[in-house]
């Protein structure tokens, strides 16, 4: 009786799994238990406005996804957003010198005509607004983060942005700084501005300013 000749048996392959990425801090989530896309949007922008992003934040819509039906007639909404001021936050930041300083002077505040607007909401936003000198002009400024931490110290952290090459500026004037501070308690906080020229340069301290929330 003739058998066929056996094969060799192959041990089955494993496919490989993606191994995890850095996590994109750029991405929002909100979430509707109504099923209601317009309660998920605003969801999402209230969880990113609590993480310090910029209240006038540009941002686009990444994906929609959800849960519908079931015995307890399950309506789950989500939506993911992605903010554009947050892209570049897990670039690594530049290591700083630490080098002993020989010599020690004092700077001029690099803001003018510094103001702090209350806008009238409920409860009460502020706004820290202030012009500064660039090397030419048209320059812009793109508010990355504000922070606000429990000992009273309000980091914010500004791109510059330069003006486009085919620009036409016909003023010449002091480029105007606009910081949504958002709400704060009563207290006293300290202030740090934090510039830095493109994404993939580090943070420098441009201005510390003492305010007061009565």
């Amino acid at each position: 009786m003739n058998q066929k000749p056996s094969h060799p048996s192959h041990a089955p392959v494993s496919n490989p799994q993606p191994q995890p990425g850095p996590i994109d801090r750029s991405l929002v989530t909100g979430h509707s238990p109504e099923g209601s896309l317009s309660a998920a949007l605003a969801d999402a922008t209230r969880r990113a406005c609590e993480g310090g992003a910029d209240l006038r934040a540009d941002f686009v819509v990444n994906r929609i996804f959800g849960q519908f039906g079931g015995i307890i007639g399950q309506r789950d909404l989500f939506v993911e957003i992605r903010l554009d001021q947050d892209v570049a936050q897990d670039i690594p930041e530049r290591p700083q010198p630490t080098a002993h300083a020989s010599r020690l002077q004092l700077l001029q505040a690099s803001l003018s005509k510094l103001e702090l607007i209350a806008l009238p909401t409920t409860p009460t936003q502020f706004v820290l607004r202030g012009e500064r000198e660039m090397p030419t002009p048209g320059w812009t400024f793109h508010i990355d983060a504000v922070q606000v931490d429990a000992a009273g110290r309000i980091t914010v952290r500004v791109t510059d942005i330069p003006p486009a090459a085919d620009a036409a500026i016909s003023v010449i004037a002091p480029a105007v700084l606009s910081v949504q501070l958002g709400t704060l308690r009563v207290g006293r906080y300290v202030v740090e501005l934090l510039t830095r020229r493109s994404p993939a340069e580090p943070y420098r301290l441009l201005q510390a300013l003492v305010i007061e929330a009565a």
